[in-house]
C-alpha cells in the first residue's frame, strides 16, 4: 500500500455501486465494500485502458493477494469479503502465468486455491504467500 498515490486518490462514488471508492481515475482504484448483501451485487466500472491487475486485500490479516487481471468496463459481481479492499492497478507489463478475466472469475478462482489451501499448510504457504 505504501506505493498508492495517495495524494492523487479522490472520493470516486461514480465508478461504484453497493460499496465505496478512491480512484486516480484510468490507473488505479480502492474499492470497499462494507456489507456482505446475497441479493444485491456491488457494480463497479473501470476506466482506462488495456489490462488492470486485481488485489484483495483482507485488513484483518495484512495480506494482498494478486487475483489475477481484467479488462476496464462495468463489472457486476459478488465481493465475498465483508472487511476487505479490492485494488485494481493498470498493468503496464502483466505478469506471465497469471490468470485474466472478469472479476467474478478471479474471485472464484481465488475461492478455489484458498480452500485448496486450507487442505495443505505447504500449498498456502508456497502459493498464496507469494502473491503478496
Amino acid at each position: 500500500m505504501a506505493e498508492a498515490p495517495y495524494h492523487e486518490l479522490e472520493p470516486a462514488p461514480e465508478v461504484v455501486k453497493l460499496g465505496m471508492a478512491l480512484a486516480k481515475h484510468g490507473s488505479y482504484y480502492l474499492f470497499r465494500f462494507p456489507m456482505i448483501d446475497y441479493f444485491n451485487r456491488p457494480e463497479i466500472n473501470i476506466e482506462g485502458e488495456g489490462l488492470f491487475q486485481v488485489e484483495l486485500i483482507d485488513t484483518w490479516l495484512m495480506k494482498t493477494y494478486l487475483l489475477g487481471y481484467t479488462h476496464p468496463g462495468k463489472q457486476s459481481f459478488f465481493p465475498h469479503i465483508g472487511q476487505g479492499l479490492l485494488r485494481i492497478t493498470r498493468a503496464d507489463q502483466p505478469l506471465p502465468n497469471v490468470p485474466t478475466g472478469t472479476i467474478t472469475e478471479l474471485i472464484s478462482a481465488f475461492g478455489t486455491l484458498l480452500s485448496l489451501s486450507q487442505e495443505s499448510t505447504r500449498w498456502s504457504t508456497s502459493v498464496l504467500d507469494a502473491t503478496r
